[in-house]
This record gives C-alpha cells, structure tokens and sequence, in this order.
C-alpha cells in the first residue's frame, strides 16, 4: 500500500443524498472510533462490495474511495490492522474534536463525490 491506493469505504443508503455521498460515510460516530476501509490495492471496490454486503446485516448503496495521500493530507493516522480480513484498513481521526471530524469528514466526501462511485450495484 503506498500513498496513492484508494482506500475503499462502503456507503451505506442513508448516507446519500439526492445522488451524493454524505459526509456521514467519512466519520466515525463517536471519539475513539475508526473508520473502516478497505486497501484498495488488494481488492477490487466490487470485490469489497461483497465482501460487505455478504452478511446479510449489512447493506450499501456502493463503494467510495479516497486515496491514502488524501487521508493524510487531513493528518489522519493510516492503520493497516487487518482484522478481521486481510484488506482491512482503519483510518483513526483520535487527535480531533467533532469539529474537525465534521469539517474533515466534509472535505473527503466532496473528494469522494469528485472522483465518482468506485463501485454501484446493478439494481435488477
């Protein structure tokens, strides 16, 4: 994984909003928590659509990315943990208050919305 890898994040239906990715999708919900992705240089955005979607638990609306480079640039800590599979990544946002998560949050899905669905299931 190197700073241009996407970093892949499900987007869950309630998290789009007249076609756009909200900025709920980047931000965890509360101090202490991470933002789960997936390495996109590992799995396909489809692949981790699946992958997701294969607990019948979850549901997404299709997959964003976001590029480690564009991660960092908010000063948010890249953490290649994966658990609980291989492609997992986190991104930890534990230095910032919910202002900053908020605002940070905000600027990676303009750049997510910017850059197009990186992955949408067909709908039969």
């Amino acid at each position: 994984m190197n700073d241009n890898t996407p970093l892949l994040r499900q987007v869950i239906p309630e998290w789009v909003h007249c076609g756009k990715i909200s900025s709920q999708a980047f931000r965890p919900f509360r101090k202490g928590e991470m933002l789960s992705t997936y390495d996109g240089s590992i799995i396909t955005a489809e692949e981790a659509y699946f992958n997701f979607t294969g607990n019948p638990d979850r549901r997404s609306a299709g997959v964003a990315s976001v590029l480690v480079s564009q991660f960092k640039a908010e000063g948010l800590e890249i953490i290649e943990d994966r658990i609980p599979y291989e492609s997992h990544i986190s991104v930890s946002y534990d230095i910032f208050g919910t202002n900053a998560r908020e605002k940070i949050s905000r600027k990676l899905a303009n750049i997510a919305n910017a850059r197009g669905w990186a992955y949408i299931p067909v709908k039969s």
